[in-house]
């Protein structure tokens, strides 16, 4: 387990505590400035002599009603921040948590958008005219918030999914009715995948072993079925024709170029798709396939002794194509060659090694 999945999963933890905190000084700013306000505009009625006292309890609800909310709004931003982060990072361990970071942003946007709510609360003391800035960060600012906040709910959805905690898929689901609820079901699940995690479980719920259906390519092969009592019936005739015939020598195929080979022997994981590409930088990114469970621990580049831990994600679940990104670091690279590289694997508690072919 990468301490880069570890700490993206611990932002996305604090962003949800912090996104419970933010709600309730909203709430609070709003419900009793406007229960002040009423007050004030009670008192304005009784006469010249209350004037006064009216007057302040105006300023002390536009105040309630503008600052709570904006220091709510600030810790706001500091959450989505740490929301999209968290999701940034997870990107790298698998593709899928892309769009709760594409959700951060519009999160971020919206906000952004919505401090001109209290802003022109509290500037509306000295100018009215001000009071439609609220307006427009009010509205403008809630729809593009709301976009954001389905993309970040599939994020945290399709989190709780891969590791395997419903409690996340739930309250990303609840975030986009429920906020308040969701988010406190995210903290709590989120804290139980980094406890999993830390432990050194894996990101996913142990499967038993099943006989992979997968083909890359060919038909699917039977073997025959001996019978020893069986007779044959019916059989055609066929004419004796020399081996020569039977069997015309063809040409052996061309090295095709494009795609890895396959090995001889079948093993439990192997690179598939096209070869990967070598970058200057020492990074290479490639497609695996395994039929079990594994864990890549290592990569060797084949006649240089480069090697390396650094592979994300080091965890491959099973029956699926992952995209595999290595980096050996800053290395020399002979443009136009073609590179072999060992992976070592662990599956099943036993150390596998498998090939994957490197342009450069």
């Amino acid at each position: 387990m990468s301490y880069t999945e570890i700490e993206a999963l611990k932002k996305l933890k604090s962003a949800s505590l912090i996104l419970i905190i933010t709600p309730i000084l909203v709430t609070i700013g709003i419900s009793v400035g406007e229960g002040v306000l009423f007050g004030s505009a009670s008192l304005a009625s009784g006469g010249p002599s209350s004037l006064p006292l009216a007057a302040s309890g105006v300023v002390t609800a536009l105040v309630l009603i503008g600052v709570l909310p904006l220091v709510g709004i600030i810790l706001g931003l500091i959450a989505i921040l740490k929301l999209r982060g968290g999701f940034k990072d997870l990107k790298s361990v698998f593709p899928e948590a892309g769009i709760g970071a594409t959700g951060g942003l519009l999160l971020l946007i919206g906000y952004i958008v919505f401090i001109l709510f209290p802003l022109g609360f509290i500037l509306a003391i000295l100018v009215p005219i001000f009071l439609i800035l609220s307006l427009v960060g009010l509205v403008l600012g809630g729809i593009i918030y709301f976009v954001g906040e389905i993309l970040t709910a599939i994020g945290f959805y399709r989190v709780g999914n891969r590791y395997n905690e419903s409690l996340v898929s739930i309250g990303g689901i609840l975030t986009i009715f429920l906020p308040f609820i969701g988010y406190i079901m995210n903290f709590i699940g989120l804290g139980k995948i980094i406890n999993r995690l830390s432990m050194g479980q894996q990101p996913y719920s142990p499967q038993p072993y099943q006989q992979s259906t997968f083909q890359p390519s060919g038909m699917p092969y039977s073997q025959p079925q001996y019978q020893p009592n069986s007779q044959p019936q019916n059989l055609p005739t066929v004419p004796y024709q020399p081996a020569s015939q039977q069997f015309p020598r063809q040409q052996p195929p061309l090295p095709q170029f494009n795609q890895p080979m396959s090995p001889q022997a079948p093993l439990p994981i192997y690179q598939t798709g096209p070869f990967a590409i070598l970058r200057p930088d020492g990074s290479m990114t490639f497609q695996v396939y395994s039929s079990q469970p594994a864990q890549l621990v290592s990569a060797r580049i084949e006649d240089t002794g480069n090697t390396t831990t650094t592979i994300t994600p080091n965890f491959i679940q099973p029956n699926q194509i992952t995209n595999v990104t290595v980096n050996f670091g800053s290395i020399p690279i002979v443009p136009g060659r073609q590179y072999r590289i060992i992976v070592t694997a662990i599956i099943n508690n036993s150390s596998i090694q498998f090939p994957v072919y490197a342009n450069s």
